[in-house]
């Protein structure tokens, strides 16, 4: 299902709610979209950030089932944070400089450049570190 998308051409930051998916079936989703749009170059300087997304992927596929929040510090401008709202709905937190709307999962408008409010006690696993952290503990990206 395409994306009707609520967000501002000229922000950066984006989010959207997901339906009938899995944690890692969004996570996925977004990695093909982000390989799309980086990774499929050629360039040497593309390697060390090809390798990581490699890991990531394969990763998820042999972790199917976790549950818990996935957190992707490499999409573009800002870290993506993808979370379960608890009513089964999936929460995702972005940047606005992707396609997203290309995915194949069913995706509604979310709160725009506001992004959604990430309880701070939320556990999310780094896909570059493999390691969880809680959200209230993470410095962004651009922050460190």
């Amino acid at each position: 299902m395409k994306l009707e998308t609520n967000f501002q051409p000229s922000c950066s930051e984006a989010s959207f709610k997901v339906t009938d998916n899995t944690v890692v079936e969004v996570a996925l989703a977004m990695l093909d979209v982000i390989q799309e749009s980086y990774y499929d170059k050629k360039e040497e300087s593309y390697k060390p950030c090809q390798e990581r997304h490699k890991k990531a992927k394969k990763w998820l596929q042999d972790n199917k089932e976790y549950d818990k929040s996935i957190h992707i510090g490499w999409s573009c401008n800002y870290d993506t944070y993808i979370y379960n709202d608890g009513s089964g709905d999936i929460k995702v937190n972005t940047c606005n400089n992707h396609i997203w709307n290309d995915m194949d999962i069913n995706m509604f408008p979310g709160n725009g450049e506001e992004g959604y409010n990430i309880p701070k006690s939320e556990i999310f696993m780094d896909l570059a570190t493999f390691k969880e952290f809680r959200y209230g503990d993470k410095k962004e990206s651009w922050e460190e």
